[in-house]
């Protein structure tokens, strides 16, 4: 708790001194660069993977407002077994929000909208393709996601900036051992760091 509010004795200064764009004014022969990096948790459904998630992005300014995105995630959750044959015999999966495990690459575009002071709220729209692993089912598919959300970013300094952003995902993937074609459900809260290349 202390640390916490040490924390936040020195950030909120910075802030409420920080009024500038999340990046400088677009210039078509010098577009802003931007990474990032972000911690939070994913929930799943049946067969989507949830838990702890850690991401890493890129960002490049195509327009005063506009930015496409290139990251890739990592989602880590419990290998425990849930998948069955059922009456029919026929295999199905029911695992819990936090299981399984995920590599995913995702392609996206985030809008910003007017700034209030130092905070910058966005919305983001993108694509993802996963590969989807349940350990103990040795169950492994591969899925692709519609992905869409919103956030804020709050401007530190001129070159750093924190993010936090919430996400929802909806798609489909194809598993083995039987499964087909199955829905990719989940949702996703993060909080990280952005720093500006320049």
């Amino acid at each position: 708790m202390r640390r916490a509010v040490a924390l936040g004795l020195v950030v909120a200064p910075a802030l409420a001194h920080a009024d500038g764009p999340p990046a400088p004014r677009y210039d078509a022969n010098d577009p802003a660069q931007l990474l990032g990096a972000s911690l939070g948790v994913a929930t799943g459904s049946r067969i989507t993977p949830g838990g702890l998630r850690l991401a890493g992005h890129y960002l490049y300014q195509v327009t005063q407002d506009d930015y496409v995105e290139g990251g890739a995630s990592f989602t880590i959750g419990s290998g425990e077994a849930a998948c069955f044959h059922d009456r029919r015999n026929d295999f199905t999966c029911d695992h819990a929000i936090f299981d399984g495990k995920g590599v995913e690459l995702t392609g996206a575009i985030r809008h910003y909208f007017a700034a209030n002071g130092a905070f910058h709220p966005f919305t983001r729209v993108g694509l993802g393709v996963a590969l989807v692993r349940f350990s103990d089912d040795e169950v492994t598919g591969l899925g692709v996601t519609l992905r869409g959300g919103a956030g804020i970013l709050a401007q530190v300094t001129d070159g750093i900036g924190i993010v936090v952003q919430a996400e929802l995902a909806l798609g489909a993937g194809g598993f083995g051992h039987g499964l087909g074609l199955e829905p990719q459900l989940g949702s996703s809260v993060l909080a990280g760091v952005e720093f500006s290349l320049e």
